[in-house]
């Protein structure tokens, strides 16, 4: 597992998990911060729309399936509306319908458990599509 970086050693991305399972969203942003990418976690809508405005993320790990009345599309729309070049990932640990997340746009689901090494390799793949 290798960090992508920019040649002075900084990550390559803002990274915003968006999960209401707290344990699994702190699992995730401590693990990948202790690999040093600049991420950041969300456990509701709230918390989500909030580190859309200040920590601006190119890249979102999002939970579809959120247990209020805002959906993980809600969100995603908000974050491609303050950066249209994000690139997005759903967590998921049902059969979500592919065709719902290709027609918001998103290519890339994670199932749940989530395969952490599977993870990596996800978050480095939206990382080089950054520049695409």
């Amino acid at each position: 597992m290798t960090l992508l970086q920019d040649r002075k050693g900084k990550a390559m991305a803002k990274i915003l998990i968006v999960d209401d399972e707290v344990l699994i969203t702190n699992s995730l942003v401590g693990n990948l911060k202790m690999l040093g990418y600049d991420i950041c976690g969300a456990k509701n809508s709230k918390e989500a729309f909030e580190a859309l405005e200040n920590f601006r993320p190119n890249i979102l790990l999002i939970d579809i399936n959120l247990r209020e009345k805002v959906s993980g599309f809600d969100i995603l729309k908000k974050g491609l509306e303050l950066n249209p070049n994000t690139k997005v990932a759903v967590l998921t640990g049902g059969d979500y319908p592919i065709q719902d997340c290709l027609k918001h746009g998103i290519k890339t689901v994670i199932k749940k458990p989530i395969a952490f090494e599977k993870l990596i390799e996800t978050i480095n793949d939206l990382i080089k599509s950054l520049d695409s």
